[in-house]
This record gives structure tokens, sequence and C-alpha cells, in this order.
């Protein structure tokens, strides 16, 4: 027989993002393209150094394109690399306010997508303010 003995700790975030909008619309813009970015960066790989130079750019391109169809400039491929840690089940709408609730720290891409849309946003530990 073995005995296997081990220790664990929680060292995730768990972060609260909420932005508050001006009006509906934009709050309803923002949640669109939230998850429209999740879905189609939900198959990426996370570790973008180690893609070879040509499925970098094929992420780029698509990047690009995405960008300019929303009107929405200053997402990097490192950006892009965030969105398979998140599901569209992580972003909820109520009204004129967005609510993600997430383990990760890396959440550039979606600060810069709420910003984007006119967010005032706070982010608080749930480990302090649960």
């Amino acid at each position: 027989m073995k005995v296997w003995v081990g220790f664990s700790a929680d060292h995730s975030a768990k972060l609260r993002i909420v932005g508050e909008f001006k009006n509906l619309e934009q709050a309803q813009q923002a949640e669109d393209k939230l998850k429209y970015l999740i879905r189609n960066f939900r198959d990426i790989e996370p570790d973008i150094e180690s893609l070879s130079g040509v499925k970098k750019e094929e992420i780029k391109r698509k990047l690009v394109d995405i960008c300019e169809d929303f009107d929405i400039y200053g997402l990097w491929i490192q950006d892009a690399a965030q969105f398979p840690f998140f599901g569209e089940d992580d972003i909820e709408r109520e009204d004129n306010t967005i609510t993600i609730e997430t383990d990760e720290l890396e959440i550039q891409a979606l600060i810069k997508v709420l910003l984007h849309y006119g967010a005032k946003i706070e982010v608080y530990s749930k480990h302090d303010y649960p």
C-alpha cells in the first residue's frame, strides 16, 4: 500500500469585475462583444510564445479582423490568449451593469473591452469583499 501526502492551498484570485455603463445600449454592446471574443478565441493556445510564426500570424489576422469589425483598437495577441480562460457564462448583465467573476488575474482584455464601451469599472477580491 502507498500513502500519498500532499498539501494544497487556494491560490485563485477570486475577482469580481463590475462595469457600470451610462445606458443599456452600451452594456449590451460590451456583453455581446465580450461573448463573441470568448467564442472566437476559445480554442487558441494560451501560451502564445510556444506557437509557430504561422499560427501567431493567423491569430493576429483574426484579431485584427474582429477589432476592425467592432471598431475596437488596442487588443494585442497576448490579450487574445486570455479569452480561453473565460466562458460566456462568466459574464452576467443586469440592466446597464456587467459583472464578471473569475479566478484569473490576467484580465486586461476584459477591461479593455469594457472601457471601450464606456464602463466605469470596479475590480475587487471576493476573498476580502464577499
